[in-house]
């Protein structure tokens, strides 16, 4: 049997030791490239997450207030005889709730202001539920013109602002002002 001679040719030891580790080089580039993006497409699911927890947190607050506008035109009276005098949510919120439980067994026998309170008490037990740490401000401006403010704890804030180096103590809150007039 006749042998076929190889045909490999010598390459010159310039050209092989200028090309070694070039394909390594070229690698580790495209692997940093590609950890680059993968940082980035971390980073902006991050802030979106942040973003859609903001606005699920925004949308439940103006569901709140409508809710205490619309209590607020039910009760138009007693509202404008100054019956919640200043609201605020540690001084009036009934963690008992006995006046709840009164309207909602007998409504017949509640007064108005028993009514009254038994709504904002459920109301303010919403709030309490639904945000984080809030605060609830009603200000009379003028006759029949009020200003409700609601605000409450921005965790997705807090907690950037806990993991930078900035050591400010401010907390972080949103804020909702709705003027409305009875």
């Amino acid at each position: 049997m006749m042998q076929i001679p190889s045909q490999k040719r010598a390459l010159p030891a310039q050209l092989i030791n200028s090309s070694l580790g070039f394909t390594l080089i070229e690698v580790l580039v495209a692997i940093i490239i590609f950890a680059v993006g993968l940082l980035s497409l971390a980073a902006s699911q991050s802030f979106a997450l942040v973003t859609i927890h903001n606005a699920m947190q925004r949308t439940v607050a103006a569901q709140l207030t409508a809710q205490f506008i619309e209590i607020s035109r039910l009760n138009r009276d007693l509202i404008q005889q100054d019956a919640l005098q200043g609201l605020n949510v540690d001084s009036y919120w009934h963690s008992d709730s006995v006046i709840s439980e009164q309207c909602s067994s007998d409504a017949q026998s509640c007064s108005a202001q028993a009514m009254l309170d038994s709504q904002i008490d459920q109301w303010l037990s919403s709030v309490q539920r639904n945000l984080p740490e809030p605060q609830v401000q009603l200000q009379p401006l003028t006759a029949g013109h009020y200003l409700l403010k609601l605000s409450w704890l921005n965790q997705a804030e807090l907690i950037s602002t806990e993991t930078s180096n900035d050591n400010s103590d401010s907390v972080a809150r949103q804020t909702l002002s709705v003027y409305f007039v009875l």
